[in-house]
């Protein structure tokens, strides 16, 4: 009987911290009408897809050779941003724009993977309405991503938002894209907070863990993860890791996940992807969640 009531119990403190950062907006930003808000009519309808991990999740795309999105993703599409308001889906999705959990600030975001993965879904499956929930910050190790529920963690800043977002619907969905940061050579640390923590041969170790407490804590032990596998970069003597982390990642076993591969897609710089490279991230992440769960 006790087990039982520790998922209620996350659910019910979850939508209570919904309630009360609502509480704290003005109402026409949360249930008005007009572009940018969400109406009222989407409020529970919404499949929440978080959005965690580093600078590739962030997006470093340039929008100005974008390919162009599809689908109308008006009143199908919306984000609840950092700064904790729902608005309208537009990039980038990781805006820092009136952030609150300064931890997870991503100055740099530009064109990510999120919105073609929720176009190429629509595609699929027209009547789904999504809410993205934008958690990544660049230059983060998996180590950051342990559980620790204060909000000036990145895991405690996520699980935070994800429960505030959730008076809108319901988490559908994990995608992560991470490890650039653990497969560095150690020497690159040396000397900064981070030294001795990053996690190369056994990332998929930590991010078995991570998923495990994510769910645990959000009360859903079978939410469906994606998460990628790191692709190429152009910098061997930087990240001389690197391919012990993609054979962690290719190795790992958990239940209720799917991973992508995003080898050969071409980089805008030495580890990030191009816009066009996110929209193929994107439709990845989507064929892989739709097939699979």
């Amino acid at each position: 009987m006790r087990g039982a009531l520790v998922p209620a119990l996350t659910l019910l403190a979850g939508a209570v911290c919904g309630y009360l950062i609502a509480l704290s907006v003005p109402r026409e930003e949360t249930l008005s009408l007009r572009p940018g808000a969400l109406p009222l009519q989407q409020f529970g309808r919404l499949d929440l897809v978080i959005l965690a991990g580093q600078s590739n999740m962030s997006g470093r795309g340039s929008a100005g050779v974008a390919p162009p999105i599809t689908q109308d993703l008006r009143g199908r599409v919306f984000i609840f941003g950092n700064n904790y308001r729902w608005q309208e889906a537009r990039e980038p999705v990781d805006s820092p724009r009136g952030q609150v959990d300064m931890v997870s600030v991503d100055p740099d975001a530009a064109v990510g993977p999120a919105l073609y993965f929720a176009a190429h879904a629509l595609e699929r499956e027209p009547d789904r309405r999504f809410g993205l929930v934008p958690c990544a910050r660049g230059a983060s190790l998996i180590a950051e991503w342990q559980r620790n529920p204060s909000d000036d963690t990145l895991y405690g800043s996520c699980l935070k938002r994800v429960r505030a977002a959730s008076t809108a619907g319901r988490p559908a969905l994990l995608l992560f894209y991470q490890g650039e940061w653990d497969g560095l050579d150690p020497d690159q640390l040396a000397g900064t907070p981070f030294a001795g923590f990053t996690h190369a041969s056994d990332w998929g170790d930590y991010f078995v863990r991570f998923a495990n407490d994510f769910r645990s804590d959000l009360g859903q032990p079978a939410l469906p993860i994606v998460f990628g596998v790191l692709g190429d970069h152009a910098n061997p003597v930087k990240f001389t890791r690197w391919a012990e982390v993609q054979e962690s990642q290719r190795a790992l076993r958990l239940e209720f996940s799917a991973r992508i591969e995003t080898a050969g897609l071409p980089l805008r710089d030495g580890v990030h992807f191009t816009a066009v490279a996110q929209a193929e991230i994107g439709r990845r992440f989507a064929d892989a969640w739709l097939d699979q769960f």
